[in-house]
Order: structure tokens, then sequence, then C-alpha cells
């Protein structure tokens, strides 16, 4: 491939790596909307009383701070909601700058797999919020490239003193990017071992040793965390993993989305059992681990969620970017190659930031209903989704809206994250009762399921609660002990009193 073309790759996918984010005023996340609440309290947002009447935050020590730190030194300069938007616009370009220098560094060139690979910047993991893990998985890709680049450049001694702050950065930022990095430089380490004629026991000791300097962010965290109750253990069948594959860039429409999955897992099965393919036997055997990893792996762990379906997009990439098209490929080939996997990557990204313009516009909507939220209310949002079993999984953004209402209203928000030593909030508002923390805000129309009916939700509100805002209902939905106070779209908001007749 020329050496202008590759010039242009590293400057226009990234670009198409940030269009869809630049192309909404809010970043339509699903998880973001709470965690901008979080950060409101962390920033000491509102006056007296505020939301500390609710709320208490305190730092400490926690694998899962990535964005948090960042929101703490940006916030106060250029504002909450700013910073956020442009630190999450940075998390795609991350991921594909991470994949592009793996595929220069381990091959010496961007591969058109490489390139096939960028979209996976995007899809369920990204656009559920999970914004802490995808920044560290972005990072985690960017310190392997450094890594391997390093250990190939015959530098042990420079990578060890650089990865003893690197690694205990990506700690910070999420023990799982911390981890997938790790898996990363340790079959690297271990492949080159085994490359200069070290028995399989030698390399692996001899592996072990190189990941040392790697420890010194989890030894002293655990030292300085605070202790949580661990949460159960939830596992997932063969089923399950099945399914967040055929989603693994999931975003709005069911068709492309799960066409462009197919097109994703079809090509790497191919390019690992064609001949016209060779592997880098580092990230190979990296992909392989991560897909032992995925299988393994439960649903949820420690009290956090989806953590075999966050793995997926990671995993796919490696096992992507491990495979170039062999020496004696026809120019031609290696061209039609790379124009496939531009065209691909560019409708996808293009297709991104057409539904984000999509989910700009009903944010933008809904969110006008805080105008008529007064300040300091206790507010319970619900939303609500249908009944078929066949619902789009994330089909429904606005659920933690009430995020929005802590940071622009300091309002009461019934659904934050509240883990002990896992987050940084508690909250403390009896008051609330069971909707203090809320497990799950939302409702259903009709029994189905084992999602709560509306209207029985809304029956056990406190009558501290003195706001209501619905999601995913008609304008006129009528609540007893409730009164309409403003509507938007499918978004209605009621007051507490004499319900509408």
């Amino acid at each position: 491939m020329p050496r202008q073309v590759e010039r242009l790759l590293w400057l226009v996918l990234p670009v198409l790596a940030a269009l869809p984010l630049l192309c909404s005023s809010l970043p339509p996340l699903t998880d973001l909307p709470a965690h901008i609440g979080r950060f409101a309290v962390q920033l000491g947002y509102g006056t007296d009383p505020g939301l500390k009447q609710w709320y208490s935050f305190a730092w400490a020590l926690v694998p899962n701070l990535g964005v948090d730190i960042l929101v703490q030194v940006l916030g106060p300069v250029f504002g909450l909601e700013r910073s956020v938007h442009w630190i999450v616009t940075t998390i795609p370009v991350l991921h594909v700058l991470g994949t592009l220098l793996l595929s220069k560094v381990v091959h010496g060139r961007i591969t058109s797999t490489a390139v096939l690979a960028t979209p996976l910047a995007y899809g369920l993991v990204l656009n559920f919020g999970f914004v802490n893990y995808a920044l560290s998985i972005g990072l985690a890709l960017i310190g392997a490239a450094v890594w391997i680049w390093l250990g190939r450049k015959g530098r042990p001694v420079l990578r060890a003193i650089l990865f003893v702050p690197a690694g205990s950065v990506l700690w910070v930022c999420h023990l799982a990017g911390w981890a997938v990095f790790c898996v990363i430089a340790g079959c690297d380490a271990f492949t080159a071992a085994r490359a200069r004629g070290h028995p399989l026991l030698p390399a692996a000791a001899r592996a072990a040793l190189t990941m040392m300097p790697l420890a010194a962010g989890p030894l002293a965290g655990i030292m300085a965390s605070p202790s949580g109750d661990g949460g159960a253990i939830v596992f997932s069948s063969l089923t399950s993993k099945v399914y967040w594959l055929k989603t693994v860039i999931w975003d709005a429409w069911p068709w492309w989305d799960l066409a462009s999955a197919g097109v994703l897992v079809t090509l790497t099965a191919w390019v690992w059992s064609s001949h016209r393919f060779s592997l880098d036997r580092g990230l190979a055997l990296a992909g392989a681990a991560l897909v032992l990893l995925y299988v393994v792996l439960p649903f949820g762990m420690g009290g956090s969620f989806y953590a075999d379906m966050r793995l997926a997009p990671v995993m796919l990439t490696l096992l992507l970017v491990a495979a170039r098209p062999v020496e004696d490929t026809s120019e031609r080939l290696v061209i039609l190659m790379m124009a496939g996997a531009l065209t691909f990557a560019g409708a996808r990204f293009v297709g991104n930031a057409l539904s984000y313009r999509q989910w700009d516009a009903k944010f933008a909507q809904t969110l006008t209903l805080l105008d008529h939220v007064a300040p300091n209310s206790q507010l319970v949002t619900l939303f609500v989704v249908g009944c078929e079993p066949d619902d789009p999984p994330n089909s429904e953004r606005r659920a933690h809206f009430g995020g929005y209402a802590m940071e622009r209203r300091q309002a009461f928000d019934n659904v934050q994250f509240i883990q002990a030593g896992a987050q940084l909030l508690s909250v403390h508002n009896r008051a609330a009762g069971e909707f203090e923390n809320m497990s799950g805000n939302g409702t259903t129309l009709n029994p189905c399921g084992d999602r709560p009916v509306l209207r029985e939700v809304v029956q056990r509100i406190p009558p501290a609660m003195d706001s209501l805002w619905v999601i995913g209902v008609k304008p006129d939905m009528r609540l007893p002990g409730w009164s309409r106070t403003a509507y938007a779209g499918d978004a209605v908001l009621y007051r507490r009193g004499q319900s509408d007749r």
C-alpha cells in the first residue's frame, strides 16, 4: 500500500470515529446521564441544601475512575456537560488509533483487517454508556502497541520503567482494560520467548517475570481500595454468548447491525482459516485467550453486569488485527480488500452518525421537560418498554434521564449506580423508600414477563416523592394520584396531586 494512502488512513479513520459524537449535542449513551448526575455531586453542583441532602461523594482508589478523574480536571474549567462530551468523543478515536497502531507495530503497515475492525469502536458497549470501560480498552490497545514495539526494539528495561505508571493508570481507569492489556502483553512476551527457543514452562516463567511491572497498580489498589459485598455471580448460557456476538456492533437498525456483525464474524473466521492470510503469533494467542475468557466469563459478577458482552468487541478486534495477507498476495487483491474494508468502515461510521443525530433530537425534545421540574424536587423516573420477546437491545436510551435532572435542577434521581467498593457515590434518602436506589426503572403498560407494570409501580411511590417523569407513553396517559404538568413527544412529567380527568 502506498505510503501516502497509509498517511491518509491515520487521518480519515480517527475523524470518522469522532463523527457520530460530533454530530450530536449530547452523547446518546444509555447510562451516561446517570454518570453525569454523579459527576454533579462530585463537583459540588447546587446550593444548599442541593444534592448533598440526598447524596454523599467520597474519593477512594477503585479500578473504575477513568472518566471521573478527567471530569474532575476539565469540569470546573469547561463545564460538566461540555467536558463529558469531549471526553466521550475521544473514546472511539482512541479505540481506532489503538487498532491501527497494533497493526502497524506487528505487521509494519495498516492492514485491511485492521481497518475492518475499526467500527467495533461503536456498538452495545459504548451505546450502553460503559464509558470507563470503553476508555480503558482504547488506552489498553494503544498501550499494547507501545509494549510490543518496545519489546521488538529490544528495550525491556525502558518498557519495564514506563509500564509501572502506565499499568497503574490503566488499572485506575478500569480493571477490565488493565486485564485485557495484561492478556495481550503476556501473550506477546510468551510467544517472543518461545521464538527464542525457550521450552514451554520456561517461556511462561519469563513472560510472568516480564509482566511484574504491571502489578504495581493492582497491588496499591488492593491495599487502599474500600471493601464491598462482591455481589452475586450470574452465569450466561451459550445461547447468550451467541446473542452478544450477533449484537456486537449494535446501534439502531436491526437488519443493518445484524448484517454487519455477520460480516465481521464471518470474515474473522475466514482470515483465520484461509491460506491467503498469516497470523502474528502474539496477537493471535491473545485473541484466542480472550475467546476462552469470553466463553467462561459470567454475565454478572462483583455487582457489575454484561461482563462477557463487554469483551466481545475487543476480542474480535484482536482476532482481525492478528491477520494479514500473505507476502505473495497480488497488489490488486490487497487494494480490493482495503477498498472493501474502507467502504464497510465508512458505512458503519456514517450510519452511527445518522443514528446519533436521531437520538440527539429525541434527547433534546425530552429534556425540555426539565424546565418544568422545580429545583430540589424528589423525582422518580420510569420508562416503558414493549413486551415483545424480540425487542432490540438498548432500544430506550433515556432510561437514566434523572441524572440530567440531578445536574440541571438538583433533583433527586431514583436510579443511580450505588455499590460499596465500586462506586464513590452513596445515597441517603429514606423518605424515598424502595425508590431510594432502584435496581431498574423499566416498566410495561400491561403484565408480561418479569417487568413490573407501570401503574403498580406508581402506586408504590412514597408520598415524599413529589414529581414523576415517565418516558415512552402517550401524552394523554393518566395515572391515579398524579396530575400532568407537561409533556414532550412520548415523555410526560407529573406532579403529585389529583389525577387528570
